[in-house]
């Protein structure tokens, strides 16, 4: 059951985040900066890609405390993204994109290191009332919530669009060394 478990997850964040991709990469220069919902483009983009780091970890602490959040502190202004303020910095979309392959990557590495235990484990946010399990399911969601607004903009701004991915299993095993 671990199995089909963990690679649903896996499938469902490669399609999560190769439509968010989409999005981040086929956005115009003059579109970076209008408004989606309540935020800028580049701004709800990169509160999707904050929350979808945040939710792969345990903890708060953890999520803080990573090497790549220091080799790259500029991006994080502090983590001005849990007080529900606005970045005060920037983000090209190549910023984002480098933010995304890390993501990806982390998504990879932390379900290949779940167990039925760990998954069965509270979340490790006192926000999220629920499963280490369905913490995932919750990310995933919040993830394609934020994919959802990007995507329409685009379509409303310059009529792009930003095709229905699917999890590609092929891209389930890690790369070959």
């Amino acid at each position: 059951m671990r199995n089909l478990i963990t690679t649903m997850l896996k499938s469902q964040f490669i399609a999560s985040f190769k439509m968010l991709g989409d999005c981040i990469e086929k956005c115009p220069e003059d579109a970076w900066e209008q408004p989606v919902q309540n935020y800028s483009f580049r701004h709800a983009a990169y509160h999707a890609l904050f929350f979808a780091d945040l939710y792969l970890g345990h903890s708060i602490e953890e999520f803080e405390s990573q090497i790549y959040h220091s080799d790259n502190a500029a991006i994080f202004a502090g983590f001005d993204e849990l007080e529900h303020d606005s970045p005060q910095s920037s983000h090209s979309q190549a910023l984002l994109l480098g933010y995304l392959q890390f993501c990806r990557e982390k998504a990879r590495r932390n379900i290949d290191a779940e167990t039925p235990e760990t998954l069965a484990n509270p979340a490790g946010f006192f926000w999220l009332n629920c499963s280490r399990a369905e913490s995932h399911v919750y990310n995933i969601r919040h993830i394609q919530h934020h994919t959802a607004h990007l995507s329409l903009a685009l379509r409303r701004q310059g009529e792009i669009d930003i095709p229905w991915a699917k999890g590609d299993w092929a891209e389930l095993e890690p790369p070959a060394s």
